[in-house]
């Protein structure tokens, strides 16, 4: 390791440069530093500056740390080259740069004001921004969330008024496809077998139960979680009777077709689970009819029925 102390021409200034000896001398370092420093007026600001360098290997190439101990204060500079020689130099401009302020000021008449120019008045085009048209936030970000389609599953227990002499139950089961202001659903329907009596001889009589498939499609508009709905529809399938309190009953399978028309109302949570109801006026176009021999008609549907549903559903995707 080297080490330098330089003396200016006004008055000594110890410059320590410690580096390895590949690296530049001592007195390069001090030709760097007069060399940026151009002239030495300072006067008897120099006494007591010590400046320390020190130059090192560095896994990026070199390291150089300079610190300058001023009247005012320590001014401290790290940086890192590729090799010692920039750091040498680089280490004079930085030796330099924190002693000039220590130079005896000549005193000089300060310079004229320069004269204000004019501001140059520019006329900017007109420009006539276009409406935009903003949509609200919550609409526009359900609008997003939302899917185009949805399916619901529904199940259904229903009674049936007015089509037989007597009131029977049932079931049914919906697959629908929703859109935002219909539902179209194919569903499967049951009803439980019926005996009816209509004859003077106790428990004689006829058993009717119904089975079947159908379509409907449904307007609804949208009302938050609420949806109610108009429905219209075709059903049809097949109604099996078999005589009741006879020696030798026979069984009979009868075609049915329907149209329905009715109104329902759902309602379905955050979590797309919700409930249902509903009423229909059914029309039987091709009615079921079961005759006993001797005795005559024992069932017959009627023109007319109605029924009404309710029960769960389950809609998908969420």
């Amino acid at each position: 390791m080297l080490a330098l102390a330089l003396a200016l021409a006004a008055g000594p200034v110890d410059v320590r440069w410690t580096a390895p000896e590949s690296c530049p001398s001592s007195r390069a370092v001090h030709e760097a530093v007069a060399s940026n420093l151009a002239r030495d007026d300072f006067g008897e600001a120099l006494d007591g500056v010590r400046v320390e360098a020190r130059a090192e290997p560095d896994s990026a190439g070199w390291r150089l740390r300079v610190e300058v101990q001023l009247p005012e204060g320590a001014v401290t500079r790290e940086l890192t080259a590729a090799t010692c020689e920039e750091l040498a130099a680089a280490a004079g401009l930085i030796i330099a740069v924190a002693l000039d302020p220590l130079r005896v000021q000549e005193v000089r008449p300060p310079p004229p004001p320069e004269p204000t120019p004019t501001p140059e008045v520019v006329a900017e085009p007109r420009v006539v921004a276009e409406p935009r048209v903003v949509a609200e936030p919550a609409r526009e970000a359900e609008s997003q969330s939302r899917p185009r389609f949805r399916f619901d599953l529904r199940a259904a227990g229903m009674l049936d008024a007015g089509t037989l002499s007597a009131v029977r139950g049932g079931a049914a089961l919906d697959f629908g496809l929703v859109g935002a202001w219909f539902r179209a659903d194919a569903r499967v329907l049951y009803w439980a077998p019926r005996t009816v009596l209509p004859f003077e001889a106790a428990g004689v009589g006829a058993r009717l139960q119904q089975g079947g498939a159908g379509a409907r499609v449904c307007l609804k508009p949208e009302l938050g979680a609420w949806e109610p709905s108009t429905c219209g529809g075709v059903e049809g399938g097949v109604a099996v009777g078999r005589g009741v309190g006879l020696e030798q009953p026979r069984t009979t399978a009868l075609p049915w077709v329907s149209a329905t028309a009715g109104l329902e109302v759902a309602w379905v949570s955050a979590a797309s689970v919700g409930l249902f109801a509903g009423v229909d006026a059914q029309f039987h176009a091709v009615r079921p009819q079961v005759r006993l021999d001797g005795l005559g008609e024992a069932i017959r549907v009627a023109p007319v029925g109605a029924r009404a549903l309710a029960g769960v559903l389950f809609r998908m995707p969420r």
